[in-house]
């Protein structure tokens, strides 16, 4: 089987097109998209808190399996045993 080298391909045919050597870059919406992402960071830090105490209060509801809070939530069930490990070792 033959490599990328020996079948004569140069290093530019493996490297692809170089993104950052573009003309045609719009500085105002990628400001507009690095602002958008602030703003959704610091949604994000507010709502975690909020979410995370959901999460530990389902979790110790007998009623609730693990399964639907990983299904409620798209967390993996190893993330929410994170999540609510953390908690019991705060309220030590």
């Amino acid at each position: 089987m033959q490599s990328a080298y020996t079948s004569g391909m140069t290093d530019a045919n493996l490297v692809g097109t170089r993104p950052w050597h573009t003309d045609d870059v719009d500085l105002d919406e990628l400001a507009r998209l690095a602002e958008a992402y602030r703003r959704a960071q610091g949604e994000a830090d507010e709502l975690r808190p909020k979410l995370f105490a959901a999460i530990r209060e389902a979790s110790g509801d007998d009623e609730t399996k693990q399964v639907d809070i990983v299904n409620a939530t798209g967390f993996t069930r190893e993330h929410i045993r994170r999540i609510v490990k953390a908690q019991a070792k705060t309220s030590k």
